[in-house]
């Protein structure tokens, strides 16, 4: 082999047209296969893998090989470019991180029964092979049915295949060197600027630094009787709900080193593998009298091919090989972990000491050929394929504004939650739903996604009982000055003043896709339903009263003072001293016209000539309590043709519900602002509630009017927004508000809005008939924290959230398997009903200072912000000293 040039090693003669032409006349062609990811696929979905591989295997002729190739090789993560000072310190945090990433690819060689047929002592690798160029119809005979082949399996929803093309075997990059598949194979995956420094000996192959070593599977008494598809992960699994990888996932995806596994599948005529079988079974035979393993093999020999011949099983000749490799001094430990692997799947593995070079040579793409017959062991393909290895890696979405880390490789992922998800055809709606119970990382969970939304451009309101949001608004307004990141905390001696009636116009229109958009109407319904509820609650009668009402009372304001409303109530007024006179037996002194001067008309006051064009809630307080009182009480008021009645609406007591909140009242500040300011010119604007949440009367309809107020922007900002309402939520969630709210979720997308309630238990989305029935159901996004402490009862909560039962188990295995190396928390994410994964919430030391939501823990922070009079600059003074402590327990 010193002799020897790499170029006279290298197996092929040319590659065209994504073909590779081997120098004995075989022709290979190539896919990258796509995997699905890792935990989340169960038994059902890796026996409809390997039906898939059947079906493709049997249209293959004679004398070819399936050789798949699983490579898993160290990557380094390379930040991104960022513009905001927390974006620039998560990608700081993950810059140069290696992960051991994992690559598949299927080769099919076209060869013949005499290149087959070759023991390895004939390997391509020890000298100069005849070429056998073949003709223009065996090539384009190959072609087609390596495309069907593809065809076939493609076809399996849960993987994908990208046929390879010529560059992706063998190119020249920009510096001169050769890439693609085949050179990196032959480096050991070391960076291109090594030139194939290959050393071979019998037991091993060196390159530069690395030892590469070779296990193989000897023959097909090393596997074990019997074999699932699967592999149970019992450390992912609580309780019956299981989660699986696939059957070979210990040599695979779950082997934390580099190496590559190749498994190559020999298709024969079915007289020559039977005619082998008949041939040993009767060696056996011949040796039973002396050898009671010879009795056993020979009887279980004949039994198998009685059954293949019954259930047309399909027997191949194949193999198993790992190649593993590092520096010298790892190798035992390699070695002990490469047993390790097999000894899980219950396989004995043989380590090569003499035909190391030969196995390295045929797992060149485009050399499975090479292999040689006295290699391959007889298998029924479906036991071999048990053992195959079908897991990969969540990429993400390439488009996603979202960075959240894959939970084995701890690098981020691009995700996306909205519009792009969309229109991928994944969900139908924005809105999400998140559960996490304390200390499941809700709240680094929540910021991280805050400021990914936030650096995409997007406006964000939050109502948040807590003060979890704090830290990152306090930073935004800081890098802003002043713009963007706008905390609200209620102040009751300097309190927020709403209009309810703002914006009236724009009640009751048609929407762009003609549906009626009655938000303000359900707005203002919510709200005085809220503020008074009847004897025996509100019911459709009495709701629609306090319909009329509203009516009545936009059409007095529209239309200006009424004469004729005047002399009615005037009417009204002196009729009621009449009956008051005649009960006191007074009715003959009684002078009508003396009476009526006593009356004070109302309207000129409630009703001024120079009125604003929307009124405030007093205008309707005023209204309600001098105008329609009145003539309730006289009987002059019709809601259609019915008369109403104080029994039927009790019209004082109303009044009485609605007087705290007038001009003068006890919260008459609250909903009597004619001008109301804009309180969203910020993209990113929290309030805290945390200070007026125990206020029964005030707070539902504080957050309701926030709500109502970001509904302004939510119609006029063409860009993407988002409404966050943390443990708010329960604050609206009651029978009076279900109108709005249903409007708000359903109808939140047509404005490209994402409406978000978060909250601590499943168990709170049960008391809820509004949660229920209108934010579940209309929230095509569920993100579900650690639920290990619901883990008993989430039965019921799993039928509410419309979860399968592979999301269940992929929501119960949430940090039940946390690597001890890293600092972060888990979260299971269902975007629609076709795509579910658990991914890796890590942050920076900058981001979990700034997430911090402990009182207690962020003090230090804020106090350490103070004196130096720069929260960014105590943010990266602390950060730093985290690191260096992190760094100093490291080396101790």
């Amino acid at each position: 082999m010193t002799d020897r040039t790499l170029r006279n090693y290298i197996p092929f003669i040319g590659i065209q047209d994504g073909c590779i032409l081997s120098k004995r006349g075989d022709l290979t062609f190539g896919w990258k296969v796509w995997l699905p990811t890792a935990y989340t696929v169960n038994e059902a979905g890796y026996n409809s893998i390997l039906s898939s591989f059947i079906q493709a295997y049997k249209l293959l002729p004679a004398y070819c090989v399936v050789h798949k190739q699983d490579i898993y090789r160290y990557d380094y993560y390379h930040p991104e470019e960022c513009g905001t000072y927390l974006s620039r310190s998560f990608e700081k945090h993950f810059e140069g991180r290696p992960f051991l990433n994992g690559y598949c690819y299927i080769f099919l060689t076209f060869s013949s029964k005499s290149n087959i047929e070759n023991k390895s002592s004939s390997s391509g690798m020890f000298g100069i092979l005849d070429s056998k160029v073949p003709d223009d119809a065996r090539i384009k005979e190959c072609a087609g049915i390596a495309s069907t082949f593809g065809s076939v399996l493609d076809g399996n929803f849960l993987i994908n295949l990208t046929p390879l093309k010529s560059e992706d075997f063998l190119r020249m990059e920009d510096d001169g060197k050769d890439g693609g598949l085949i050179p990196d194979y032959l480096r050991l995956y070391e960076p291109a600027g090594v030139d194939y420094p290959l050393e071979f000996f019998k037991d091993e192959i060196r390159c530069g630094a690395n030892r590469a070593r070779v296990w193989f599977v000897e023959d097909s008494d090393s596997y074990p009787g019997q074999t699932d598809t699967v592999s149970f992960q019992n450390s992912m699994s609580a309780g019956n709900l299981q989660v699986f990888l696939s059957g070979g996932a210990s040599i695979g995806y779950k082997l934390d080193i580099p190496h590559v596994v190749n498994r190559y599948i020999v298709t024969l005529p079915r007289n020559v593998v039977e005619s082998e079988l008949d041939q040993k079974r009767r060696f056996m035979n011949s040796f039973s009298l002396y050898s009671a393993g010879c009795r056993v093999n020979a009887q279980e020999i004949s039994a198998y091919l009685e059954a293949s011949a019954r259930e047309s099983a399909l027997t191949v000749k194949c193999f198993t090989s790992l190649m593993a490799w590092g520096p010298e001094q790892e190798i035992p430990e390699i070695r002990n972990r490469v047993v390790r692997a097999f000894s899980d799947l219950n396989i004995v593995c043989c380590e090569e000491s003499v035909s190391a070079p030969q196995l390295h040579y045929a797992g060149i793409p485009g050399a499975g050929a090479e292999l040689g017959y006295d290699f391959l062991m007889t298998s029924e393909l479906n036991a071999f394929l048990c053992n195959g290895l079908w897991d990969g890696y969540d990429l993400g979405f390439s488009k996603g504004c979202i960075k959240l880390c894959d939970r084995n490789l701890l690098i981020p992922r691009r995700l996306d939650l909205q519009s792009d998800a969309r229109d991928m055809g994944l969900i139908d709606n924005l809105n999400a739903l998140v559960v996490g119970p304390s200390g499941s990382g809700k709240s680094f969970t929540m910021n991280t996604l805050v400021r990914n939304y936030y650096e995409s451009g997007q406006h964000i309101l939050i109502i948040d009982v807590g003060d979890s949001y704090e830290g990152q608004c306090r930073l935004i307004n800081e890098e802003t000055g002043g713009r963007d990141g706008v905390y609200n905390t209620y102040d009751p001696e300097n309190p927020f003043g709403f209009n309810p009636f703002r914006g009236r116009e724009n009640w009751d229109v048609k929407s762009s896709d003609g549906e009626n958009d009655s938000s303000g109407h359900d707005f203002i319904m919510s709200l005085l339903q809220t503020m008074y509820v009847p004897h025996g609650g509100w019911n459709k009668e009495s709701s629609n009263m306090l319909d009329a009402f509203l009516l009545d009372f936009f059409d007095k304001w529209d239309h200006g003072y009424s004469p004729e409303l005047s002399k009615d109530l005037k009417a009204a007024y002196v009729n009621r001293l009449r009956l008051a006179a005649e009960r006191r037996g007074e009715l003959e002194d009684f002078d009508s016209r003396k009476a009526a001067r006593g009356f004070m008309d109302p309207l000129p006051s409630i009703f001024p000539d120079d009125r604003e064009k929307d009124p405030v809630f007093d205008d309707f307080y005023q209204y309600v309590t001098l105008v329609v009182a009145q003539l309730v009480a006289e009987g002059e008021y019709k809601v259609g043709n019915v008369t109403l009645r104080n029994d039927m609406f009790d019209i004082d007591k109303f009044g009485v519900a609605l007087n705290p909140y007038r001009k003068g009242g006890k919260y008459g500040f609250f909903l009597n602002e004619r001008n109301e300011k804009d309180l969203f010119s910020s993209r990113l604007t929290v309030f805290e509630v945390d200070k007026i949440k125990d206020n029964k009367d005030l707070f539902p309809l504080w957050v309701l009017c926030i709500m109502h107020s970001f509904e302004d922007k939510m119609r006029t900002l063409p860009c993407q927004k988002v409404m966050i309402i943390e443990e708010a939520w329960k604050a609206i969630s009651v029978d009076t508000m279900a109108n709005f709210i249903v409007w708000m979720w359903r109808t939140a997308r047509k404005f490209r809005t994402s409406a978000v309630v978060v909250t601590q238990s499943v168990g709170d989305l049960l008391s809820s008939e509004i949660v229920k029935d209108a934010i579940i159901q209309n929230s095509s996004v569920k993100i579900l924290l650690d639920q290990s402490k619901n883990a008993n009862n989430f039965s019921e909560s799993s039928r509410l959230l419309a979860l399968s039962p592979k999301d269940v188990s992929l929501v119960l295995s949430v940090g039940r398997d946390l690597n001890p190396n890293y600092r972060y928390k888990e979260a299971f994410i269902s975007i629609g009903e076709r795509y579910s994964n658990v991914f890796a919430v890590e942050v920076s030391e900058e981001e979990a200072l700034v997430y911090e939501s402990d009182k207690i823990k962020k003090k230090p922070l804020f106090d350490l912000a103070a004196r130096l009079g720069s929260f960014r600059e105590a943010v990266d003074q602390m950060a730093g000293e985290m690191r260096n402590e992190r760094r100093n327990k490291f080396n101790r």
